[in-house]
């Protein structure tokens, strides 16, 4: 019996073991025919295996049913978003698409973090030599999807390249990553700082070119590793993980990170930051840091408990211009292990909870520490004119000023103060002991957001301030900072401490504890970051029964 070539074909078609063609179907490539109808006629059929020849095809919401590959001639073979389209492919499962160029028709969305490609609860999907482009949302996004590799894409143009939420063992694996408004490669886990429902992620060898503010970002999950990747300018941080466990960072390289080339945010715990190269552009704006633990933030996550066990090991940072902050530790972090890293140009910045040292305990007993009042006088100064009118001054009443907390963390923005950016004053006594009355005398303060400057008895001390430093107000806004004031203060008397900050951004002003350390003998930045924790560490210390 002879079997006809049409019929033979329909068998190896059906069986899998041809691929059809959506021609076949009354594709037509002309960059002007809606095709959509076409290719669902296929995947109707039950073709498994559609080829899409070169050319352009408008399409429009295909769902791919289960067990389906569709592939092209590479980037000659164009799907086109049909016009009111939301979407171009909405995977199944157990599907693969590779070898097309995805083209989102500069689409407006209302949901940026929807993608043109789609995975719905959907599982073992593949995604390869894909070029993705010119759309106002992402270019791929899962949903509780898992089991997913992204591999050998070039996505560009987008709101986003791939947004990966509430997903588990996703591979985003050497994919070049361009000209992206919000993110480039993001991962969002997180429910109200309840949960962490992304795990297992894998994000390797990608290259990510003006990736928007985040190119490397996310938030919520367990056990992810970000490797070999490289990052070239952002309009915020290069790799960026927040309220992530047991993962790691090691051998990316980042460049021209506006705020840091490799953060942590949100109390994150057991991470290894290891062998990554982060070069700081110099820019008159951002917070130009190389490697940031940022600070607790409980006006945003009240149960923001800091970061712990965090290695920072081999890493090599170098500054450009003025001299740079290289590693920024917040205040709150614990068993941060820093070492063998590598820095040029720039310096460390330490404020993480370490227990103190032999030698710290033996200088503290040499030192007078005295905490100024968690309670100050406060006012706004929205027409600059404290100054003037000598709001830094003895005389001056500031009875009918605020009172409000200073040290704990909070700025003034979550004490009635919401939303306020500008100038404003803080005013308090501080009663010096007769104990101070020794050779250096330093005004420590642990953070101020952001430009501060300090007067003492009417007097001007010192300020700390873009000019002063040398670097941007976005880089100094959780610096510690000190200078001497034995010159202005009167030992065994109360002594009024005025200061004027401006804040253009976040919470503002005092948002830490103000000492002022006394001693025989000269103390580094470093020795009063220390001695201050030695000290704060020490006052903590439950009494002896």
């Amino acid at each position: 019996m002879r079997i006809s070539t049409t019929i033979l074909a329909l068998l190896l078609i059906s069986s899998g073991l041809w691929a059809a063609s959506v021609a076949d179907y009354g594709a037509i490539p002309d960059d002007d025919t809606d095709d959509t109808a076409a290719f669902a006629q296929a995947f109707e059929a039950g073709v498994k295996d559609l080829y899409v020849p070169p050319g352009t095809y408008i399409v429009g919401e295909l769902a791919l049913p289960d067990n389906t590959y569709v592939h092209g001639g590479g980037a000659a073979t164009v799907l086109r978003l049909a016009e009111g389209a939301a979407y171009v492919l909405q995977m199944g499962n157990h599907t693969s698409v590779a070898r097309l160029r995805v083209d989102g028709a500069d689409a407006a969305t209302d949901d940026w973090a929807k993608g043109l490609i789609r995975l719905p609860s959907v599982n073992d999907v593949s995604l390869t030599n894909l070029v993705i482009e010119n759309y106002q949302g992402s270019a791929i996004s899962t949903d509780h999807a898992e089991y997913v590799t992204i591999r050998d894409c070039r996505m560009q143009n987008l709101a986003c390249a791939v947004m990966i939420v509430f997903s588990q063992r996703i591979q985003v694996v050497n994919n070049t990553v361009l000209d992206c408004s919000r993110h480039g490669i993001q991962f969002w886990g997180n429910w109200k700082f309840e949960r962490k429902e992304c795990s297992d992620l894998l994000i390797q060898g990608n290259y990510c070119h003006d990736a928007g503010g985040g190119a490397i970002w996310g938030c919520g999950a367990v056990r992810v590793v970000a490797n070999d990747n490289i990052v070239v300018n952002c309009t915020d941080v290069g790799i960026d993980f927040e309220w992530c466990d047991d993962s790691v960072i090691c051998g990316n390289t980042v460049i021209g990170a506006e705020t840091a080339g490799i953060s942590l945010f949100f109390s994150c715990k057991n991470i290894a930051i290891t062998g990554n190269t982060v070069v700081i552009r110099h820019r008159d704006y951002g917070k130009l840091t190389g490697i940031w633990l940022t600070p607790t933030n409980r006006e945003q996550f009240k149960d923001d408990y800091g970061h712990r066990n965090v290695t920072i090991v081999g890493n090599t940072i170098r500054g450009e211009g003025p001299r740079k902050v290289g590693i920024t530790i917040g205040a709150e972090s614990r068993d941060i292990v820093i070492a063998y890293n590598s820095l040029k140009n720039a310096d460390i910045s330490d404020n993480s909870e370490r227990p103190p040292s032999a030698q710290t305990l033996d200088l503290l007993k040499q030192v007078t520490v005295v905490p100024a009042p968690t309670e100050w006088q406060f006012a706004t100064d929205p027409d600059d004119q404290g100054v003037g009118e000598q709001w830094f001054a003895e005389q001056f009443d500031d009875g009918q000023w605020a009172t409000i907390r200073a040290g704990d963390g909070l700025g003034y923005e979550s004490q009635g103060f919401a939303d306020y950016t500008g100038y404003c004053w803080y005013r308090a006594r501080l009663d010096v002991p007769q104990t101070a009355d020794k050779q250096h005398v330093y005004l420590y303060f642990s953070t101020v957001d952001e430009q501060v400057w300090v007067y003492i008895n009417s007097e001007v001390a010192f300020e700390h301030t873009a000019q002063s430093t040398g670097l941007g107000v976005d880089s100094i806004w959780d610096l510690p900072f000190a200078e001497p004031v034995e010159q202005l203060l009167r030992v065994g008397q109360s002594n009024l401490i005025a200061v004027r900050v401006h804040n253009k951004v976040g919470r503002g002003g005092i948002t830490r504890p103000v000492y002022l350390l006394a001693s025989d003998r000269a103390l580094s930045l470093d020795q009063m970051t220390s001695l201050v924790k030695a000290f704060r560490n020490r006052a903590e210390e439950p009494e002896a029964p």
